[in-house]
């Protein structure tokens, strides 16, 4: 157990702010790209439809990017001034996330591709928004269970740290689907 938490703690990067800082931007715009494409891919099918598109959407408003940039950007000048192996887990655990959340966006546009094709599916279902975004909260816990059983076999501080925001993801994700399940029972009167 004592080599097991020296290794834990002699988690580092292989380069330095700058480096982490720019790959973290490539991948926060392939991101939206890929989120994007996958929004113009379901808008071309009628086989899967989700209800309050305009609150799934908020994520990509502006408004949001910036909040999203800020808060990477503090994440970033905490983990440099940390530095060490709270560098690898807040800034490394920033890039395991975001590289996460890149591949869970490519299998939603791959999804939607398949459904837009002929004979993708049949019939047509309408997705609740509370269910949407608890697919979502779902998702990203898998992913966070992922990244920290990685860390964890591993030792290695960034999977752990990736666990952490992509698990602090998903319990927001959760929030939201409990308030939109609560908003739509208010509307039908229950």
């Amino acid at each position: 157990m004592e080599q097991y938490v020296y290794w834990l703690s002699q988690s580092r990067l292989p380069f330095g702010v700058g480096v982490t800082v720019a790959s973290w931007v490539v991948l926060f715009v392939v991101n939206h790209v890929l989120v994007r494409r996958a929004r113009a891919e379901n808008e071309a099918q009628a086989t899967v439809v989700m209800e309050g598109k305009a609150i799934l959407r908020r994520g990509s408003q502006p408004l949001f990017v910036l909040l999203q940039l800020l808060f990477a950007a503090a994440l970033f000048f905490v983990a440099g001034v940390l530095g060490g192996v709270a560098f690898t887990f807040f800034a490394g655990g920033q890039l395991v996330s975001i590289a996460f959340t890149l591949g869970l966006n490519l299998q939603s546009l791959l999804s939607a591709r398949s459904l837009v094709r002929d004979g993708g599916a049949r019939g047509s279902l309408t997705l609740s928004t509370d269910y949407v975004f608890a697919q979502g909260a779902q998702r990203m816990a898998g992913a966070a269970v992922t990244s920290a059983l990685l860390g964890i076999l591993i030792a290695h501080a960034a999977p752990l740290g990736g666990a952490l925001l992509l698990g602090s993801t998903a319990a927001g994700l959760q929030r939201r689907s409990r308030q939109a399940r609560a908003a739509a029972n208010r509307i039908e009167g229950r």
